[in-house]
């Protein structure tokens, strides 16, 4: 995750805790400094696309579901972060199998990521 994502996932954890609905694309461009709503965009569908956020087509401040794993610590051992890493491939291998798309082993690196903690 970048830290443009997680700046923006922050903001709209705090702004659906505050006001029980979720920030318009100008309220987040606004508050992360963005130029333009296409950015707020990217970055919203990479959150979508990561499985952090949800959103319903079609309908204004629908974003739900915003959740944020937990650091594991490298501490923990290598066997748990390696079975975490799989765990985690698969569930979005059947995530993108059940929406039609495909799973690239290219696609392990955001999520070998974010096992991490966030450390590139």
């Amino acid at each position: 995750m970048t830290p443009k994502q997680r700046q923006c996932l922050d903001f709209i954890g705090a702004y659906i805790a505050e006001h029980g609905f979720s920030p318009s694309y100008d309220e987040i461009k606004d508050a992360l400094g963005i130029v333009s709503k296409s950015g707020v965009n990217r970055i919203v569908v990479e959150l979508q696309a990561q499985g952090r956020i949800r959103r319903r087509p079609g309908y204004a401040r629908s974003i739900e579901g915003v959740t944020a794993p937990a650091p594991v610590s490298l501490a923990s051992g290598r066997a748990d972060i390696a079975d975490r890493i799989i765990a985690c491939a698969r569930h979005e291998a059947q995530k993108r199998k059940a929406a039609g798309g495909q799973f690239a082993w290219a696609d392990l690196r955001p999520i070998i990521i974010d096992v991490l903690g966030g450390r590139p």
